[in-house]
């Protein structure tokens, strides 16, 4: 039996996971809080095999509850899945999963069977994008993450663009947002290295090997790199542009 804790701040969000849990027979549902003062005290008392936790909790975000967690003496949850915003289905569920592992530990992630997601049809593109930039704990509201967001969606057209940031790729960004070529470079570069010393180290590791000594990607590297994941993880499911 797999026993799961979840934390989030949004409602429906914590009644539609509840709900789909409880009708899988391999999982008992140990805990559910809006809160993560709350889930410091539950996990206190509890040792879930998972922990689902929001993007939003009511007195912080999910990526800082995250970070917490792992600096405290908590037994720590098999797995930690980092939920999109609303986000409920299965398949979403597993790949964010991925970018939360706890390598360290070489804890098998448990076995875990859900039910068919709630996610109709394919899975929107940007999901996966915007999904795989939380994970890292890039904040949404900077203009690098638009910029970020938006290259990726270009080089998944055209991945050639991975060779041509210079020529091609920044000047492309400059004009779709009406800006110029360097503040379009310099806000991506800002926006990848304030996340990459404020995130979860060992989450940008599993994706960028050379953050594993201190070393933060360069924007070529960030994007070439997200975008062979955006790839793999593409391949699991039906997705829409």
């Amino acid at each position: 039996m797999i026993k799961v804790v979840i934390a989030a701040a949004d409602s429906a969000q914590r009644t539609a996971l509840k709900e789909a849990l409880l009708r899988n027979d391999s999982v008992t549902l140990s805990g559910v809080t809006d809160s993560g003062s709350e889930l410091l005290t539950l996990l206190s008392s509890q040792t879930p095999d998972v922990l689902l936790v929001g993007q939003a909790l009511a007195d912080c975000s999910g990526v800082q509850m995250i970070a917490r967690l792992r600096g405290t003496d908590f037994l720590q949850p098999d797995a930690v899945f980092a939920l999109s915003s609303g986000g409920t289905d299965g398949f979403q569920i597993l790949l964010n999963a991925m970018a939360y592992r706890d390598e360290e530990a070489h804890i098998p992630a448990p076995e875990l069977t859900l039910c068919q997601p709630d996610w109709k049809g394919p899975v929107p593109y940007r999901r996966l994008i915007a999904d795989f930039l939380f994970a890292l704990g890039i904040p949404a509201n900077v203009k690098g993450y638009r910029y970020l967001m938006w290259s990726l969606e270009q080089i998944r057209q055209d991945p050639e663009l991975l060779n041509l940031l210079t020529k091609a790729l920044y000047p492309m960004v400059a004009r779709h947002f009406r800006t110029k070529d360097a503040a379009a470079e310099r806000a991506m570069r800002h926006t990848i290295s304030t996340s990459f010393h404020l995130g979860d180290q060992a989450v940008w590791a599993s994706y960028f090997p050379s953050c594993a000594h201190g070393k933060k990607p360069t924007n070529g590297e960030f994007l070439a790199r997200t975008h062979e994941a955006l790839r793999l993880m593409a391949e699991q499911v039906s997705v829409s542009d």
